[in-house]
């Protein structure tokens, strides 16, 4: 909950910086706002996407759970976050920057890089991980 009240602070502080008037000399008032007037759209849209990936990822993991039963964690943890992951960016793109660009471009881009480097390092930390477990068992 913390990323949420520091997401809500950064918003809040945003949003007075945005409405007070600048300095006398000051002359980019409209690159200002491109900027601190994304804020709360951008908040806003990493909240959805978030809550709809958590629960992507987490009914998945429950259902495999059950096929499985409850076997194969490693598999169900390693699925249900690439299927989480994957509603979460493929959400939280559309909505953060559906206005500002075609819908098409924008969720294309979003899918095809950072799925790529979230899948990655999901792999990488899966068998991290995995060894270390396996090291303290066998040492255990």
């Amino acid at each position: 909950m913390d990323w949420l009240c520091m997401n809500f602070f950064f918003v809040t502080l945003g949003a007075i910086c945005d409405v007070i008037p600048g300095a006398p000399y000051w002359t980019n008032n409209d690159g200002f706002h491109q900027i601190f007037g994304l804020a709360p759209r951008i908040a806003f849209a990493s909240f959805l996407a978030f809550i709809c990936g958590s629960f992507v990822n987490a009914y998945i993991m429950s259902k495999m759970k059950l096929s499985s039963g409850g076997k194969n964690f490693s598999l169900r943890a390693v699925v249900s976050t690439i299927f989480g992951e994957s509603v979460d960016q493929s959400s939280f793109s559309p909505w953060h920057c559906g206005v500002l660009f075609p819908p098409k471009n924008c969720l294309v881009d979003a899918l095809a890089g950072d799925f790529e480097n979230r899948l990655r390092d999901c792999c990488i930390a899966f068998d991290h991980s995995f060894g270390a477990l396996c090291k303290a068992t066998r040492e255990g």
